[in-house]
């Protein structure tokens, strides 16, 4: 996270600044809490947006450096390492061969649906679990 905040301090735009470029980019809606036009105002002086006319009213683009901007955010975020755990391959698939057959081997009553899961995609799918949250263990799990 430090990263990410040293990059914007470097590129002169605070947090919120950074999520009014973000939602302007990708069309989302600004959240209340924010005070979105001195944010698009700051995002202006410093080149991230653009003002234009539209009828009466006026509306921000986004400019070519704050795409770069988002794009080089993105960059800083996915460098960000997780911490790992170091699990031999045996533990992890006895673990989930254990987890696995906690379940029926028969189908949801009325459907194909089988109540147990690929072994394989079950492993997938604890490998993206405990890279996203290395704070659980397999005691936990089960």
């Amino acid at each position: 996270m430090k990263d990410l905040y040293d990059f914007l301090v470097k590129n002169k735009v605070s947090p919120n600044g950074f999520l009014v470029l973000h939602c302007t980019y990708n069309g989302y809606m600004y959240p209340n809490y924010i005070n979105f036009s001195s944010e698009q105002y700051r995002l202006e002086i410093t080149g991230h947006l653009s003002k234009e006319l539209t009828g009466v009213n006026h509306v921000y683009k986004i400019t070519e450096k704050g795409l770069h901007l988002l794009r080089e955010a993105e960059h800083v975020l996915t460098k960000v390492k997780r911490p790992k755990k170091a699990v031999p391959l045996q533990e992890w698939e006895e673990n989930v061969t254990k987890y696995n057959e906690m379940f029926p081997k028969t189908k949801k009553e009325g459907t194909n649906i089988s109540f147990r899961t690929n072994p394989r995609e079950l492993m997938d799918r604890f490998m993206w679990f405990f890279k996203e949250y290395p704070e659980y263990t397999w005691e936990q799990i089960f």
